[in-house]
């Protein structure tokens, strides 16, 4: 895995200043790690796919997830039945009483998931979501990102960091290397899962 280190040698060769100068690290670091943010709430990659076991207890709908999950991906029960996710809506007019040996919908609130109908029998579940990357502390940082992404978080870098002296050109450029660099991985990632469609590029400020 990359350092941060030798992402910022990399950036910092394309802005054509080797050491601190007009950029400080501290400030590229900090473009750096949103873009990491920013990317890995888009593309959903399975990179940052993560499960959480837990288990069910008898008459307890309620579990608490990961606080700093992005939305679920999906819930599957005794290793599985993948259960169907729902909203609290649509919940109106049912018996929130109910209660089944297999319950077989899920929806989440805040920091919660909830079963429906309530379990009345122990049994064992696995949460799958998105975690956020790991933030980049210092030079020695291991960087949280799969290798064909590497150039598309330098791009957003870049472009911010552009951006920050007004030099509006090269924050273009750049901009749209990010823009194409993250198009070709929707590409991808639609081309592996027929039907989804592409996320949307935030642009970068």
């Amino acid at each position: 895995m990359a350092t941060f280190e030798t992402r910022l040698a990399q950036i910092r060769r394309v802005l054509e200043e080797a050491t601190e100068g007009v950029w400080d690290d501290d400030t590229l670091m900090s473009f750096y790690n949103d873009a990491l943010m920013d990317i890995a709430a888009q593309t959903k990659d399975d990179y940052w796919l993560k499960s959480y076991a837990f288990n069910s207890a008898t008459s307890t709908q309620g579990y608490a997830r990961p606080s700093y999950d992005y939305e679920p991906v999906m819930l599957v029960r005794a290793a599985s039945y993948r259960m169907t996710r729902i909203t609290p809506e649509e919940l109106t007019g049912r018996a929130l009483s109910a209660t089944s040996a297999d319950p077989y919908w899920y929806y989440v609130t805040g920091g919660t998931i909830y079963l429906y109908p309530t379990p009345t029998t122990a049994a064992s579940y696995t949460y799958y979501s998105h975690r956020h990357p790991l933030t980049v502390v210092s030079t020695s940082s291991t960087v949280d990102c799969p290798a064909h992404m590497m150039r598309v978080v330098d791009a957003y870098t870049l472009a911010r960091a552009y951006e920050q002296v007004g030099e509006w050109d090269s924050a273009r450029a750049q901009q749209e290397n990010y823009d194409r660099f993250l198009s070709d991985i929707f590409g991808q990632s639609v081309a592996q899962r027929a039907g989804d469609y592409p996320h949307s590029p935030k642009v970068v400020y």
